[in-house]
């Protein structure tokens, strides 16, 4: 996201699917969190990627969202307060129908809901981040046509949480202390009107953030995908008021495969994949052509984040994540 290094120191589906996921009490709510009975979407079960772990689906609920603003554990929703930023729930409602609906606070920076909140002491955070692959959807809508870039715009996104949390784990090993190394996938972004684009595309992009605060570089170093793979083509006519699933496929390197991260849209792939290989903690500088830029995602741990701009409200549905197994993930 273009204004993340202010950010970062500033602080409709298939009905199979739905039948499974969207039924009322505790009983169902666990299965889907377990992955019982639940079938994987389909670029996720090719990835081997067939067990549930994270979903909100018809359930943006007072007892899945942090409204109060607690920073208790057992929540999988909570608002912005990621370095310096004030979290509020004033913009924010809870439908009858499950969904949710938001906009942007003051001095937000598209980050509205997050997985996780931040908190001072270790392991200084509550919330859950994803490692070791996933494929991340969301089920989202808003018009277009209210968007403002100039005080944000809709978004589903992610950051390593070692540089959410305030700086631990992300330092580069083998570099002056305070050099940090972190990764943030941009799943969807519709920030892509002022280069008069036409209306079917929204932005989904790899950054690679690496330095020292303010000195390596203004702000952070980094590295993004290119301009070609960003911009995301979808079907002519596509209507962003009604819900669409946007997805992102992220399968981690080997010492022998590339690791990968795929967009989809309604379940169907948009643009080319980005692929890296095995990250093993290599010097600085990544650059566009060195082969392990981006590798750096396997060692670290993805935060959801979801947000919007002011002058556009974004109506969620849902929200899951599927893995091999949670075994990989941070949940505190």
């Amino acid at each position: 996201m273009n204004f993340v290094a202010t950010l970062i120191r500033k602080v409709a589906l298939p009905a199979s699917i739905c039948g499974a996921l969207v039924s009322s009490g505790a009983v169902a709510q666990a299965a889907a969190h377990s992955g019982i009975g639940v079938n994987a979407p389909l670029p996720a079960a090719a990835a081997g990627f067939k067990t549930l772990t994270f979903s909100t689906m018809s359930n943006f609920r007072t007892g899945t969202v942090d409204m109060g603003l607690t920073q208790k554990s057992g929540y999988q929703w909570y608002f912005c307060n990621l370095y310096g930023t004030k979290a509020s729930s004033a913009t924010t409602t809870l439908n009858a129908d499950g969904s949710v609906t938001f906009a942007s606070f003051a001095n937000n920076a598209n980050c509205g809901m997050t997985s996780i909140t931040q908190t001072y002491t270790a392991p200084y955070f509550k919330g859950t981040a994803f490692g070791g692959g996933a494929y991340f959807e969301a089920t989202l809508a808003f018009n277009p046509a209210t968007i403002n870039t100039a005080t944000g715009w809709p978004s589903w996104w992610t950051m390593s949480v070692e540089h959410l949390n305030g700086d631990h784990g992300d330092q580069w090993p083998g570099q002056a202390t305070g050099y940090t190394h972190f990764m943030e996938p941009d799943i969807f972004e519709a920030n892509l009107g002022p280069y008069g684009l036409p209306a079917n595309v929204y932005n989904g992009s790899m950054h690679d953030w690496y330095g020292v605060w303010n000195k390596t570089c203004s702000a952070f170093c980094q590295v993004s995908s290119s301009w070609n793979t960003n911009v995301r083509y979808v079907p002519s006519g596509t209507n962003f008021n009604n819900y669409h699933r946007y997805g992102l496929l992220w399968v981690t390197a080997t010492a022998t495969t590339p690791g990968s991260f795929t967009y989809y849209f309604d379940g169907v792939q948009v643009g080319p994949k980005v692929t890296y290989t095995k990250y093993t903690g290599q010097a600085p500088k990544p650059t566009t052509s060195t082969p392990w830029t981006f590798g750096e995602v396997d060692q670290q741990h993805l935060v959801l984040i979801l947000g919007t701009g002011a002058s556009t409200p974004m109506k969620v549905q849902s929200v899951q994540v599927w893995q091999a197994s949670a075994a990989g993930n941070q949940h505190y």
